[in-house]
């Protein structure tokens, strides 16, 4: 006969259940003279030590594989006479238990499980329907429900593996996954913890590939409260809403950021930037400060201030903010920017007339990319308005070079 798995709420109506299991009877002094008692008290210590090791676990029990111990059935006389109380391994055995254990947990489903191996003998059997008419159905294996956690995360490792192996998601199955990531956060939220809480941002991205920014939007306000002292949530909304066109909408969420993170530079960025087109310039200034007090060592963040200067015209306050820039993008990975930041400050000495200043920004920026059209260009330039018309006509024509190689690249 295979295991019986018995599914118990608590250790206390398991111990229960295992007292009457073993027809252990209600214990207590046979009389009041001190031998009674003493005996009383030795059988309360030993059938409570055997339970509590029988609930230890499995290879705890002082009944795991009994079997093993009496094979084939045979009991040594002389522990049948020093074991006499109905707890006592022998006693267990030969009421038909092959082995009896507890554990924790079945087939992923959580309980204080009682685990029975019974013999092929006729007690055995008696033994077996008396647990049959007590158990109710549900409490046996696998007829227990699966607890909602477990199928919790089962779905969430679903989503994972969708999202792994299909490039292309059809809408039937986006709205599938969103159903699973949903029941899962309902019955299991603390599954979002670490980084399965960017499978919402990953869904909000699927959705914004269709144009449904109302899932896109709902996909991102559950992974903000997911992220309580996160903004990141917010800064995609931000952008999703202001490529839809949505300025308002799209100012609205960067602030719902900002209030979780007042100090956040990409959200003051993209506010800043959202403010120039829509012709606010005051309000974007206002937006670069703020990143810039947020983290004033990123060089970035002065590189940003600085074009938003030029665009005003403010060609000294951009050539401060350029030059603050320089000094802090020291790692390789912002060559770029540095480029771009040398042409900027060229630009502005161009046009504050300073054509020295400008020529040496602007060969420090060849320095960094010798064939960099926009230096050569501006070049030109500069030494034609210095009446120095052999650089000017030199830099010109590697313009012009750099310009058909694009051109036929």
């Amino acid at each position: 006969m295979s295991n019986l798995y018995i599914w118990f709420p608590n250790s206390e109506v398991r111990r229960t259940f295992v007292i009457e299991l073993l027809e252990i009877p209600e214990l207590a002094p046979r009389n009041g003279t001190k031998k009674a008692k003493k005996e009383y008290e030795r059988q309360m210590e030993s059938l409570n030590e055997h339970l509590e090791y029988l609930e230890a676990g499995k290879t705890q029990s002082p009944y795991f594989n009994l079997y093993k111990d009496y094979y084939q059935g045979n009991i040594p006389e002389w522990e049948l006479k020093q074991m006499v109380d109905p707890w006592d391994p022998p006693r267990v055995f030969m009421k038909g238990f092959r082995q009896l254990y507890t554990q924790d947990s079945y087939e992923h489903r959580p309980g204080k499980w009682l685990v029975i191996k019974f013999r092929n003998t006729k007690q055995a059997a008696e033994r077996y329907e008396w647990v049959l008419e007590r158990i109710p159905t549900e409490w046996l294996g696998r007829n227990v429900p699966l607890p909602k956690t477990y199928q919790a995360e089962q779905k969430v490792k679903w989503v994972e593996r969708v999202l792994e192996n299909y490039e292309y998601l059809e809408c039937d199955l986006l709205n599938k996954l969103l159903d699973a990531l949903r029941y899962a956060k309902i019955e299991n939220p603390r599954l979002f913890r670490g980084k399965r809480v960017y499978l919402w941002e990953r869904l909000a991205f699927e959705y914004q590939s269709y144009g449904n920014l109302t899932k896109a939007e709902h996909c991102l306000r559950i992974q903000a409260t997911l992220q309580p002292g996160s903004s990141e949530a917010f800064l995609n909304l931000g952008v999703f809403l202001t490529e839809a066109g949505r300025f308002s909408d799209a100012i609205a969420a960067y602030k719902e950021g900002l209030a979780v993170t007042p100090n956040c530079e990409f959200l003051n960025h993209n506010l800043a930037s959202l403010y120039t087109s829509m012709g606010q310039p005051l309000l974007a200034q206002r937006a670069l400060n703020e990143a810039i007090l947020a983290n004033p060592e990123r060089g970035l963040n002065h590189f940003i201030k600085g074009e938003a200067c030029m665009e005003n015209q403010q060609f000294e306050a951009a050539l401060t903010y350029f030059q603050q820039a320089l000094t802090l993008l020291e790692d390789e990975e912002w060559v770029s920017v540095k480029l771009e930041t040398l042409l900027n400050i060229g630009a502005a000495y161009m046009h504050l007339g300073q054509l020295d200043k400008a020529v040496t920004s602007f060969s420090e920026a060849l320095g960094l990319e010798p064939d960099c059209l926009e230096a050569h260009a501006y070049l030109a330039s500069c030494f034609g308005r210095q009446n120095n018309q052999a650089r000017a006509k030199w830099h010109s024509m590697k313009a012009r070079q750099l310009r058909r190689r694009q051109w036929h690249s």
